[in-house]
């Protein structure tokens, strides 16, 4: 048993150290990219606006753990809050290479360790973008009237299709339905007020992202 764990830590830490390299070098090839825009900008830096911007990361980014965690709990998950946590800010690093099968793949690697389906973190997953997506565009719209006006009439519409298709993929007996057909059958039904609740933090993290790209734009403007 010692020496399973110890394999599975192994092949955990490897799997982070991989993942944080190729961030690295990621950005790092933005940079080299961006050399010579970066180097002949007339910087004027306000550095103590990085501090409430850093907060503000911090805060949206434990807001967003705290949401998966309820997602997962709703879904049928009995894995401890903590570990929720742990897990989406792993997999949250993992998202930051190219495509989407990366971060699902990774947490479905974490949560197997608890008995969890494949299954399982895949429909959670999904509902996780969906509520992004419809939380999203329904923030959008808050602003459109004073903010956003001036944008075509062809996004407008593009945004009103969004959210016209993430409302019903919300929708508690949509997701009922994929449950079922993915074959989890004993996952308990969901509820308007979940929803609605999940719906609500997602676009207080929309806000608290809109505020915190506000001061670090004026860092450097």
């Amino acid at each position: 048993m010692t020496t399973a764990w110890r394999q599975r830590r192994f092949v955990r830490v490897i799997g982070v150290a991989v993942t944080m390299l190729a961030a690295i070098a990621m950005l790092a090839a933005l940079i080299y990219r961006e050399r010579v825009a970066l180097l002949t900008y007339d910087w004027r830096l306000q550095w103590e606006l990085l501090l409430p911007a850093f907060v503000l990361l911090g805060i949206g980014l434990a807001l967003a753990g705290h949401v998966w965690a309820r997602i997962m709990a709703g879904l049928g998950s009995s894995v401890a809050r903590l570990a929720h946590l742990r897990y989406y800010v792993l997999s949250h690093l993992v998202q930051r290479l190219p495509g989407t099968l990366w971060y699902v793949a990774s947490r479905a690697y974490f949560y197997q360790q608890h008995g969890d389906s494949m299954r399982l973190v895949s429909v959670a997953s999904s509902v996780e973008l969906v509520m992004l997506a419809l939380s999203g565009g329904l923030t959008t719209l808050l602003f459109w009237s004073f903010a956003l006006r001036n944008l075509s009439e062809n996004y407008l519409i593009l945004l009103g299709i969004t959210v016209a298709v993430s409302l019903a993929a919300s929708h508690p007996a949509t997701v009922r339905w994929l449950m079922h057909r993915v074959g989890l059958h004993d996952a308990p039904d969901l509820t308007f007020r979940q929803v609605l609740g999940w719906l609500t933090e997602y676009i207080l993290i929309w806000l608290l992202g809109g505020v915190m790209f506000f001061f670090l734009a004026n860092v450097v403007t």
